[in-house]
Parts: C-alpha cells; structure tokens; sequence
C-alpha cells in the first residue's frame, strides 16, 4: 500500500554502511534502500502507484525532510494511501477515537467509542453494517 522503490543514489551514510559490509564479509547483503517515496515523474502528477486513482503527488526534491514529515507531498504515507482510498470507498474516519466495545447483532456492527485525548473523555455509541 505504500508503494515503494528502490532509491538509486548512495549517500555518504550508505556508503559507510557497504564498506562496514565489506570489512563483515557481507558485501553481497548490502543494497540500497526502498522508500516509499515519488522519485520519477513531473512537479505534480496523478499517482504513480495506483493506476493514477490516488491523490496527486509531487516529486522528491530530496531536502531530507521525509525523517520528519514531507512538506512536498511526495512521500506515501498511511493517509496518503490506505486512508485516503479507504475514505474514498465511504469511511468515516475518527481521530483520536478508540473502540472500546464492537459487537455484532441484529446484522449490524454496535461500537462504542471514547476521546482519547480529550480532558473530558467523550463517549459515542453507533451502529454500521460494516467496520474497518
């Protein structure tokens, strides 16, 4: 879901790791590393990794920033991916929620929620015929 690739160019911290699997005798393991990041295209393209079915994406301008979070919109990321699909499909998403309860009975899901960063929990109660 991630769509990942293998990134082509061998920084100075990757060139440190091959030659400590040399001096291992572990030349043969050493490889560059999969990201999950947009290195080919345009400024901004449809999605790459879906059959363009995802949401826009730009480049990698390779700022390093990915270790923290991207600014440019080129890194897949869970709700980049698979939340924006899932929402896509009709998920109602809830951040900071926890299930503290789900059980099926007369064909539907009945959940019971809670805040979980709120100073006064919020509980919620609902019914769906189908949960993620």
């Amino acid at each position: 879901m991630l769509g990942r690739k293998k990134y082509s160019k061998l920084n100075i911290e990757d060139q440190i790791l091959e030659e400590v699997s040399k001096e291992m005798n572990a030349h043969n393991t050493f490889e560059a590393v999969n990201v999950a990041v947009n290195l080919d295209g345009t400024e901004e393209e449809s999605d790459p990794y879906f059959n363009g079915l995802g949401p826009f994406r730009k480049k990698c301008i390779e700022c390093a920033g990915c270790m923290v979070g991207c600014r440019e919109n080129a890194k897949n990321t869970l709700d980049r991916n698979y939340l924006w699909f899932a929402e896509k499909l009709g998920l109602q998403l809830h951040a900071e929620t926890k299930a503290t309860k789900i059980s099926f009975h007369e064909n539907l899901y009945h959940i019971e929620t809670k805040q979980t960063t709120a100073f006064f929990q919020v509980r919620r109660k609902s019914s769906r015929p189908g949960v993620l």
